[in-house]
């Protein structure tokens, strides 16, 4: 143990048990528990292994939960995966960009220009991944469902002389 761990003994039972959050105590017991999970990595993976074998159903609902609250943040997601896989670069986009994207064309569908302030609008990628574009905010813009769905991974002139 660190010379602050073996030497700082603060109130009865010294800095781990006697429920001190002062600054020295929190530097205590932090290096304490850094060098006791240095020296039981192979224990503490282990024990989270078997945790994680005896509560799968636990993680599954956890698992739904967010994704349920989180449909956007899921979307990314399954995004930048998508990008991963095609190897066509990844780029931070987040939350606040998505929704300066959003607010910039006045939350209307980029393609049919309807109105959807209250209605969930969808990010769609102008050059697909799957025909190499990049996960990038230059090149995505808001649509609505139907439209980014009929759109599916099509270019944007393909997709218009097709409908």
């Amino acid at each position: 143990m660190g010379d602050v761990a073996k030497t700082f003994k603060h109130g009865v039972g010294g800095y781990r048990n006697h429920g001190c959050r002062c600054d020295v105590c929190k530097a205590a017991r932090s290096e304490y528990m850094a060098e006791y999970r240095a020296a039981n990595k192979n224990k503490l993976a282990a024990s989270a292994a078997a945790w994680r074998a005896a509560n799968k159903d636990k993680i599954a609902t956890q698992k739904a939960a967010w994704r349920a609250a989180n449909p956007d943040k899921q979307a990314a997601k399954r995004q930048r995966r998508r990008a991963r896989k095609a190897n066509n670069g990844i780029y931070e986009v987040t939350d606040r960009d998505i929704a300066r994207l959003k607010q910039r064309h006045h939350y209307e569908c980029f393609y049919c220009g309807g109105h959807h302030r209250d209605s969930p609008l969808t990010i769609d990628h102008i050059i697909p991944i799957h025909q190499g574009g990049r996960h990038a905010i230059g090149n995505l813009i808001p649509a609505c469902r139907s439209c980014n769905s009929s759109k599916h991974a099509s270019l944007i002139v393909a997709w218009k002389y097709r409908g």
